[in-house]
């Protein structure tokens, strides 16, 4: 059906280039595509200085914690047990790592293994922008995904990202962060080494690379205007 409704339609909009790839590959009309990718609230989605203390204070952790973040829902797609086997390589080598975890029922797919000294569970959450920016760092596991909203947010928040190479992450990232492999543990538990080895003066750089990267290419009003001039030029 969608194929088919693709070839009469004036555009068919994409929020990722791998969206666009993967639908025209599988028939749908590329005349009439158009990239046009999510866009960021990026006074929502805001550093916050004190953020990490904060954070580290409310889990109970030292100041000097370095924080690994995670936020997804327990699915698939998220592969959970990659990001628990690369946390826990890392883990064995740096002990002043945490691993948080923001989502519904994702304690639940945690191994037994896993060390839970090492690891917060705080479940589905409504304060998301307010605890991103206590992290040093987030961590995109996935096997597959379009377009990944989690990466832009943690960005936006002056949080770099190690991602793996799955949708448009890696066009996201760009020079902020890592990208790897996707559905190998090694790979990501070697950028989260490295990222976590990064000197103050690295990790204010690329903080602030990571939010001008948002603000330059994926800020809302931007992406509003994007989707403005398109329905202007159809109706005209």
């Amino acid at each position: 059906m969608g194929r088919r409704l693709s070839r009469g339609a004036n555009a068919v909009i994409y929020n990722s280039h791998r969206s666009r790839l993967q639908h025209e590959s599988d028939g749908y009309a590329s005349a009439g595509g158009i990239f046009i990718p999510n866009g960021f609230d990026v006074e929502q989605w805001r550093r916050d200085p004190g953020g990490k203390s904060s954070l580290a204070r409310i889990l109970g952790l030292a100041a000097d914690t370095k924080i690994i973040g995670f936020v997804g829902r327990a699915c698939p797609a998220k592969d959970l047990p990659n990001l628990f086997a690369a946390f826990q390589e890392v883990a064995s080598t740096h002990f002043g790592c945490h691993l948080v975890c923001v989502g519904r029922q994702i304690e639940e797919t945690a191994p037994p293994s896993l060390d839970r000294s090492r690891v917060t569970f705080l479940g589905q959450r409504a304060d998301i922008p307010q605890i991103m920016p206590g992290f040093d760092l987030l961590c995109l596991s996935s096997s597959t995904e379009g377009f990944p909203n989690v990466i832009g947010e943690a960005m936006s928040c002056g949080v770099p990202c190690v991602a793996t190479d799955v949708g448009d992450a890696a066009i996201i990232v760009g020079e902020a962060g890592w990208v790897v492999p996707a559905r190998n543990a090694a790979f990501l538990a070697q950028a989260l080494r490295e990222a976590l080895n990064l000197s103050d003066a690295e990790k204010v750089r690329l903080a602030g690379l990571a939010r001008q990267r948002i603000e330059s290419h994926y800020a809302l009003p931007a992406i509003v205007g994007q989707y403005a001039a398109l329905y202007r030029s159809l109706s005209g």
